[in-house]
């Protein structure tokens, strides 16, 4: 009883086994000696619980560190030892890594001054290609404008020459002129018709000399052979007209590096007409100018004189049957001679029955003065059926 006592001031004590108390004295006190025993042992370890519970961990890991090969010291040092050489690898890479930091900058820092160059290359590059490619627009636009131009004036030409308002037969009759006249004038104005289309289409042929020519010509004889002038008449300005475009459009488009004759013979040419063709005559790639039989000579010299000046490609330019006066020479001769001054040299003058009453030592001598102003070494000039005197010859 006094040990059952002291017993029971033990916190949470377990009851022992007593199914074998009462039938074997000896097994009963083995049975009470096991049960002290197995107390002993439970407050043991019930004391160490207690101990690491409360943190003591010295105390409770005191029978490990007695044992310095248990396993839980080798892990310890493995995992101190691990530490320590992760630590020295994060040093070693925060080194390493402040050094690929600053490379890195350094050619951030190169790039950032490469790029920027380049950008201001590429600014200045741009505003080239701007500059440029307005140029490029503007030549594109000048050249649409051209081919629609050409279109439009081709359309134009193909519908004017097939579709032209004829002018009557009868017009000429009411005019006072004969049968021979009216069907003369309309084979001259069916000539112009098919010259203003070969302009218009490049068709333009050659004649013996190779040359590409444009003759306009009225054809008609009296009882005795002469020629018979044909009257300018107000029906025949959109034919003049017609003519002069065409000639800047064969120009333009046909040339191909050649140049025209061109022959009007047996028309009358006044004023208006003139006016009409000359800033053709002005800019076209003509090179042989001839008029023939044309009463009115002081319009024609003028003309003549203002073409030779302004289109440097005219080298050859003939007169027949027309009146000059020394006047008209003089105006013919002095823009042949201006021409010859500045090298663009006249090759040929002809001057065929031009003077009423044969040419005089005066005229004869401004001609030659103004063809001797060449030095192409090679001049042609006509001066045929002007009555000229042996001295004069």
């Amino acid at each position: 009883p006094g040990s059952m006592g002291r017993e029971s001031r033990v916190s949470a004590p377990t009851l022992p086994d007593i199914r074998g108390i009462g039938r074997n004295p000896a097994s009963g006190a083995r049975s009470s000696n096991n049960f002290k025993r197995d107390n002993r042992r439970r407050e043991g370890m019930s004391e160490t619980r207690k101990r690491a519970r409360t943190g003591n961990e010295e105390e409770a890991c005191a029978p490990a560190a007695k044992n310095p090969q248990s396993p839980e010291s080798t892990c310890v040092a493995a995992a101190v030892a691990k530490i320590a050489e992760l630590q020295a690898e994060l040093e070693a890479l925060k080194q390493s890594h402040s050094v690929v930091v600053n490379e890195l900058n350094a050619k951030v820092n190169t790039l950032q001054e490469s790029l920027s160059s380049t950008l201001q290359w590429v600014r200045v590059r741009v505003e080239a290609l701007k500059q440029s490619h307005g140029v490029a627009v503007n030549e594109l636009n000048g050249k649409v404008d051209a081919l629609q131009t050409k279109n439009e004036s081709l359309t134009s030409a193909l519908q004017w020459a097939y579709a032209v308002e004829e002018i009557p037969r009868q017009h000429w009759l009411e005019r006072g002129h004969d049968e021979d006249y009216a069907d003369a004038m309309e084979n001259l104005l069916s000539s112009m018709e098919e010259s203003i289309k070969d302009l218009r289409m490049g068709t333009v042929s050659e004649n013996e000399f190779g040359e590409n020519m444009i003759k306009i010509e009225f054809i008609l004889q009296d009882e005795v052979e002469n020629y018979i002038h044909a009257d300018q008449d107000e029906t025949l300005m959109p034919y003049w007209k017609e003519l002069a475009s065409a000639l800047n459009h064969w120009s333009d488009y046909h040339a191909n590096g050649k140049y025209l004759g061109v022959l009007i013979c047996f028309i009358e040419l006044p004023k208006a007409v003139l006016d009409i063709l000359r800033p053709a005559f002005e800019r076209s790639r003509i090179k042989t100018l001839c008029l023939s039989n044309s009463r009115l000579s002081g319009d024609m010299a003028e003309f003549t004189r203002k073409v030779l000046q302004t289109n440097h490609l005219v080298t050859e330019v003939g007169f027949a049957d027309i009146r000059f006066s020394r006047e008209d020479v003089k105006a013919v001769c002095g823009a042949i001679k201006s021409r010859n001054a500045g090298n663009q040299f006249i090759k040929g003058l002809g001057m065929a029955k031009c003077f009423e009453n044969g040419i005089d030592t005066q005229t004869l001598k401004t001609i030659l003065a103004s063809i001797t102003t060449s030095r192409t070494g090679n001049v042609v000039l006509n001066l045929s059926f002007n009555g000229m005197s042996s001295r004069e010859a």
